[in-house]
Formats: C-alpha cells, structure tokens, sequence
C-alpha cells in the first residue's frame, strides 16, 4: 500500500526537474506512455497557445482515467509514474500544467498538493546568478537576489510586479479556469462565469497597479492597442529560466525598450502569423461590442446586453471552447502575449509567454488594459444601474464622510478579548448600546471609545490611517543556500459597521466593500484638506475600485448591530494566508477542496503601499439583498470574489456590481451614493513606514 505523503514527495520531485523513477508499487499497466507527444515537438510550452493547451488537457484526462481505475494513494502514485514518462517526451512546463490541472479538478488528485512556485521552479522567481552563487553562511540574504529589472520609471514597481505570490496567483488562477475546459468533464465544458471572471479578475489587478502608480505619480497604465507601436517599456528577465530549462532554450529572452512586434514564423504555431492578422481578429472583436452582435459564419449571435455580454466578450476573447467563433475571433489574447513574446527573439520567448511570469513584465499591464478597454467599452453601452432593488438596511451618516464604517488594529481589539468569537460582542459595546453603552451615534471616525465590558472599562483606538512596510523575505532553496526578495506587509486591521434593519423582518445581506485612491495624494502637501468627492476624478473612475471584501450576514427583525470583519477575511484573498517571508508547502489535507482553495490574491497584497507622508484613499460600502445575491457564507473556502467555487459562481450580480456599468449621465459618485441609505464611504489614509 504506497503510503500519500510518498506520493507527494515524488510530485515535488517531479515539479522540482529531479529523477522521479517508477514506482514498483503502481499498477503496471498504468505506467504505459499511450498519449504519444506531437510529432513536431516544440521547444517550450504557453498556456496561451492552443495546440499547447489541448495536448495538457489530454494529458490530464489521461491521469485521471488512471486515478479513476485504481482509486486511492496506489493510482495517484501510477498517475506520477505516468507523469514521469511523459516529461521526458515533451516540452518543459507541459507536464506539469497537465499535472496542476490534474490536482486541482480530481477528486483524488485533490489529495495532493501543488509546490509553491518558489519551491517548484526557483529558476522562474530568482535570476539564475542569484541561484549559482555560493556562501560559506548558508543564512546569509541576497539582498538583490530578484535581479530581472524594467527601465525607468517602470523599474519603480519592480517589487510590486516579481512579487513571488502575485505571480503564482496569476498562474494559479489560470489552471483553476482552463480555458479548454474541465479536464474530465463530458463534454467539456467550463466553469460557471468563466469569461466574465477572467475580464473582472485582471481588471482588478489593473486596478490595484494603477493604485500604486498613483502613489508613485506615473501615470495611469496607457494600452497597447497599436500594434505597430514601439513598446517603450523595456524588461530584462534577469537570467531567470524557463521550466525544464535543460533542455532546449533556458533563458527568458531581454526585450530591449523600442522593440516592436514582428509576424511569427512557422517555427512558432506550426504556420506564419502576421501582425495584421492580429489587428483583424481586434477590429473584429470591436466590431461585435459595437454592434451588439457577434458573427459566427452566416448568423449573427446578440451581445447580451448584461453581465452576459461580458462573459460571452470574456470566452471569445481569451479564448474559450465557448468562444463564439475560433475561427472568425481567433486567439486575441492569447496570441497577444506569444506576439509579445517572441517579439525580438525566434529561438526563446519571453517572460510572456508563461502564465507564471507574464506579470513580471510592464508590457503585460498594458497589453491587459487594451483587453479590459473592450470589456469596458461593453460595459459603457449598458443601462446604468439604478439601486431600486436595494434592502431596507440602513447606515448612518454624517455629511461626505461615515460615522457607521470604522477601523481599528486587530491587536488593539485582541487585547481585549478572542478576535474570532469576541470581536463583534466587542464592538457592541465600544460601538453600540449593548450593557448601558451609549456609543451608538457617536463618531468614531478616529479616536478612542470608552466602554464597559464584562465589568470591566476598556478603550478602544478607532484609526484613520493603515500603515504598510516594505521587508525582506527569505527562501532557503534546496542547496540550503538563502535568497532574498522584497515584499509589501501591512499592520493588521480590521472593520465595524453598524447596520439597522429598517423592517420588522428578518433580513439577509451582502456586505461589499470598495476601495479607491483619492486626488488628494500625500498628507502633507494637502494638510488640513479635505477631498471632495465630486470633483474626485480617482473615485469618478470605476476602473479604479478595488474590491476589498463581500461576505454574507443574517440581520434580525428591526435589529440595530455592529458587524466585525478581520482583514484576513477577505473574500478576494488566498487561502490559508501564507507568509512571504517564510514560505512553506502545505502538507495534504483531509479536505478535497484544500487545493483548489489556495486560489486567490495574496495577502500581504490585500492593501495598496500608500507614500511615505501618507496617501489618501475612499473606502466604501454598498449594503445589497443577500436573498437575491446567493453569496455563500463567509465560511467558504478560497477566494470567493476571484475564483468562485466549485460549481456556480457564488453570487447572481455582476462582477464588481456596483462598478459593473456606468454611472448614470451627469452624475458623480458623490451624487449616485450620498443619499442611498444602503451605502457609505469615509476617507482613510494608507501610509508605508519605511519608504
């Protein structure tokens, strides 16, 4: 009987380019090669090519009719010997995939564990000089271990783009929504949403880079939409590797500043692929927003005139096996990134080309912001929302700014009592009426309240700041030499709100919570000034809103009450939260889900840097009918807001509802949401400690 953690030792053999050998324990037959590889195998694999695709998805189908016929530990480890075989018949990375896909999609895959990225393919996170030196100090931290670099001023968000969790989000994000579909189903079909997920989850990310571009006062990300342009944005990959980088090509290719896209050659897809070809399949996709309709051969299929536009734009663009027309559409965004790629070089691509590195690069920002310029320009065509459907759930208010949505350090609500089982009783009593407290109406923007609980007086700080800090992590690679690199963390925080139900009936909500940089920047060129909000060009922007958290809550008949969140809460967040200055695996689980839970945005990313004198931002929460949204509860697994569940998407609005269509005309943000009962925003100023 092969014990799993041994199973899970030879994947993380596999994924780490060491010898796996057959096992003797798995089934014979199983250890038979019977997906022969393409017969012109390519050099390297991308996600982002279709043949590629297809021949990973194959691949993992057969690890599952494998895992299918012997259930258990013994077929998993079959599955490896499998694995094994096929790697060394086919291009670096192709395994893999196949392998991730596998894990993540299967209920007996799901036992395993996908490594880290740091620990699966450290040549993908630090320059291969970082990875060849040697040190008698086995402890000792490159300071500059990260050595890939953009030319200025992009150079300036280097540390937010080679985050090692970002990009693993990023490419994680990808194997959870194959784009050929879930391996295993018949026929194959994909997840619930899957095009509108892949619009709004990017379009977040824009989101929080242009937050950090303002803080650094570049401007917002231009798009790469002429394709005959320059690209100005020059990157140097840095000596980092490809997977399996022994064999064929092994660098990822500089791209010099002023290089310009070129038509593939053969080498490539397997035939030409002109750069006007590429501009055709654009028009065309421009030509469907317009018109509302898509072509596929003589009919025409409607744009949805709804978040189903967006998912149907979403699947055609990306592609999908749901595309409207392959043929007509072809691979926009997919080939934009291969264009890109091998836009210098023939022999090697760049970091492009690899959903685990694609982030690194500037250009991958502004190619993704001429991808969400079609989903936007669907988006401005929709009739703007208009709230009627709102609940009679109330927050307080007080001018511009809220007096019902307040924050406090996590460790100043802990000193109190137990965070997980206390902290909304706590902020009952700081905040409410509960036990003879009159703290209701008060205003706790800032400053301190005086309460009593459990017999006992407290007082409770209320910030009106957040701070961040820049710090060094380490990974100890498996030579036990130590690499370092710089990472973004925040002092932990948390929120109150304070919600009245304006009915005699019970109530289920759904909380979401926005947040967006203001034009007034830093605290100290702009001491004593206060933003408003209707001539906030940031806030006006609903590109620039930054989905911060949504969750579920149950309010009784006319109950007023404060509701605590933590900030590792967070429903846009991975799970279980990982520390970037000490990476660790995680070891198997009982739970089926746990992998596919780990998907989600990082942590210590969940709050932008902010300046060092302080930059302001406008937090914002819209209050909606939970019995009509279907939001699970916060209980569940995974980044709810990135990467839904297993089945459907856990929530019927549109993605980022209410930032989803434009605003009414002539109207600002201040105008739409001031006197909604059901919503308010306050100012908040996020500051870095050690810029």
């Amino acid at each position: 009987m092969t014990e799993l953690n041994n199973v899970q030792a030879r994947v993380n053999r596999l994924f780490g380019n060491l010898p796996v050998q057959t096992s003797s324990t798995a089934p014979r037959a199983a250890t038979r090669e019977t997906a022969e590889p393409t017969e012109a195998k390519p050099l390297f694999f991308s996600e982002f090519i279709d043949e590629h695709r297809q021949e990973a998805i194959h691949l993992a189908e057969r690890f599952m009719q494998i895992a299918d016929a012997t259930p258990g530990p013994d077929g998993l480890d079959a599955v490896v010997n499998q694995a094994a075989i096929a790697k060394g018949q086919r291009p670096g990375g192709l395994v893999e995939h196949a392998l991730m896909l596998f894990i993540l999609h299967h209920p007996e895959g799901r036992k395993l564990r996908i490594p880290s990225l740091l620990t699966r393919s450290p040549g993908q996170v630090f320059a291969t000089t970082a990875l060849r030196l040697g040190t008698a100090e086995p402890d000792q931290v490159y300071a500059r271990s990260i050595q890939s670099s953009s030319t200025p001023p992009e150079h300036r968000l280097d540390w937010f783009r080679e985050d090692p969790l970002a990009n693993e989000h990023h490419e994680h994000w990808h194997v959870v929504y194959p784009t050929q579909g879930i391996p295993g189903t018949e026929p194959l079909r994909l997840k619930d949403r899957h095009g509108e997920l892949f619009l709004y989850m990017h379009q977040q990310m824009l989101a929080r880079y242009d937050a950090e571009r303002i803080a650094l006062g570049l401007d917002l990300v231009v798009p790469f939409g002429d394709y005959h342009e320059p690209i100005a944005e020059g990157y140097d990959p840095g000596g980092l590797f490809t997977p399996d980088g022994n064999e064929g090509f092994t660098d990822y290719a500089v791209r010099p500043a002023g290089t310009a896209l070129r038509n593939l050659p053969p080498a490539i897809l397997g035939s030409a692929y002109p750069v006007r070809e590429h501009e055709l399949r654009r028009d065309r996709t421009l030509e469907a927003v317009d018109s509302g309709y898509f072509r596929n051969g003589n009919q025409f299929v409607e744009v949805p005139q709804d978040y189903r536009g967006s998912d149907l734009l979403g699947k055609t663009n990306e592609p999908t096996i749901a595309s409207v027309s392959r043929r007509f559409y072809g691979n926009h965004h997919g080939l934009g990134h291969i264009l890109i790629a091998f836009a210098l070089s023939n022999d090697r691509p760049g970091v492009m080309a690899n959903t685990a590195t694609a982030i690194r690069d500037p250009i991958f920002w502004r190619w993704h912001r001429h991808i969400d310029d079609i989903g936007f320009r669907h988006q401005e065509r929709l009739t703007p929302n208009d709230y009627s459907d709102r609940p009679p759930v109330s927050m307080r208010k007080n001018g511009t700014e809220s007096i019902d949505l307040i924050l406090c350090r996590l460790e100043d609500v802990g000193a109190i009592g137990d965070l997980a089982s206390e902290g909304a009783d706590i902020g009952q009593h700081a905040f409410g009426n509960a036990n003879g407290n009159t703290n209701w109406g008060n205003d706790f923007t800032s400053g301190v309240s005086t309460f009593t609980y459990k017999g006992t007086q407290h007082q409770l700080a209320t910030v009106a700041e957040l701070t961040t800090e820049m710090k060094l992590g380490k990974f100890t690679l498996s030579n036990d030499q130590s690499v370092g690199f710089s990472y973004l963390s925040h002092v932990p925080y948390g929120y109150f709100l304070r919600l009245k139900n304006d009915v005699n009936e019970d109530k289920q909500i759904t909380v979401r919570l926005f947040l967006a940089p203001t034009t007034v920047v830093n605290v100290d060129a702009n001491a004593g000034q206060i933003d408003d909000p209707s001539t906030d060009e940031y806030i006006n922007n609903r590109r620039l809103w930054i989905e911060m958290d949504k969750f579920q809550y149950d309010l009784k008949a006319g109950e007023e009450t404060v509701v605590f969140r933590q900030d590792h809460e967070s429903s846009v967040i991975r799970r279980p939260v990982v520390d970037p200055g000490d990476v660790r695996d995680i070891d198997p689980g009982n739970d089926p889900d746990d992998a596919y839970c780990e998907c989600g945005w990082p942590y210590h990313l969940v709050l932008p840097r902010g300046t060092a004198s302080g930059m302001y931002f406008r937090l914002f929460a819209i209050i909606t009918d939970g019995a009509l949204d279907v939001v699970p509860k916060p209980e569940q697994c995974g980044s709810m807001s990135f990467c839904g569940v297993r089945e459907e998407y856990p929530d019927k609005r549109p993605m980022g509802y209410p930032f989803d269509r434009p605003f009414p005309r002539n109207l600002d943000f201040q105008q739409i949401f001031a006197d909604l009962p059901n919503a308010c925003s306050r100012r908040v100023l996020i500051r870095c400690v050690n810029l």
